[in-house]
Formats: structure tokens, C-alpha cells, sequence
């Protein structure tokens, strides 16, 4: 009877081996999504930041058009002018919609992140009880050997 139990913390251990192992694996795959969503996260904001610096110039860019322009009448055709402003205009709000959409995109990013980093937390905890549990099934292996 004695033979039969060790052998089945034996067995026991093999298996929380095999369960700690896909549980290291499992966290690095994890980690290397988290990477990922990290490095993603950095460049949606570095775009956002760009984006911004753009509208700005954008809306500068407008109001110095405006400002010449009506410091200036008669010297652009009217035309032309509206024209430019239009364009501009609708270059401006473009700007906005995709500042809008990549602060969407990097609010969802954040919270992948946030989800990733929970579910590593998990899995983390759950192979340190298996380490535990082998631990312990090692220990009371080697208490019974002695016996």
C-alpha cells in the first residue's frame, strides 16, 4: 500500500510538472502578447501625438490664411482663397476623425493591456500554487521514503 501511494505522488508530480511547465509556457506566450500590445500602445500614441501636432499646424496654418487674406483684399483671387480654405478645412476635420478613431484605438489598446496583465497575474498565481502542491507532494514523497 505504501508502494501504491508513492507511486501515485509519483504519478502526481509528473503531472504537476507537466501542468507547471504549460503554465511557464502559457506565461510566456502572455508576456510576449503583452510585449506586443505594450509596443502597439507606444506607436498608437506616438500617431496620436503626430496627429495632434498636425492639427494644430493645421488650425494655425487656417487662421494665418485668414488673417492674410483679409489683411490682404484683392491680392488672391476670392476663389482661390475659399478654395484653400476649404481644403484645409476638411484636411483639419480628417485630423480630428483620425485623432478621434487612434484615441479610441488607444483606449481599447490600454485595456488589453489592462486585461492581459490581469489574466498573467492569474496564471502566475495559479502555477505557484502547483509549484506549491508539488512541493509539498515531493516533500511528503521523501518524508515517506524515510519512514
Amino acid at each position: 500500500q505504501a508502494q501504491q501511494r508513492l507511486r501515485v505522488l509519483e504519478v502526481n508530480g509528473s503531472k504537476m510538472s507537466e501542468l507547471s511547465e504549460l503554465l511557464k509556457r502559457k506565461l510566456a506566450e502572455t508576456e510576449e502578447r503583452l510585449h506586443a500590445a505594450m509596443v502597439s500602445l507606444r506607436q498608437e500614441k506616438q500617431r496620436s501625438v503626430e496627429l495632434e501636432r498636425r492639427a494644430e499646424q493645421s488650425k494655425s496654418a487656417n487662421t494665418n490664411s485668414q488673417r492674410r487674406a483679409n489683411s490682404a483684399p484683392g491680392t488672391y483671387p476670392p476663389e482661390k482663397v475659399q478654395q484653400l480654405v476649404d481644403r484645409l478645412n476638411a484636411t483639419t476635420e480628417e485630423i480630428e476623425a483620425l485623432q478621434d478613431s487612434f484615441k479610441r484605438t488607444l483606449e481599447t489598446k490600454e485595456e488589453e493591456l489592462r486585461n492581459a496583465r490581469e489574466m498573467l497575474r492569474e496564471q502566475q498565481a495559479v502555477f505557484e500554487d502547483g509549484q506549491r502542491m508539488v512541493q509539498q507532494q515531493l516533500a511528503e514523497m521523501q518524508r515517506r521514503r524515510r519512514q
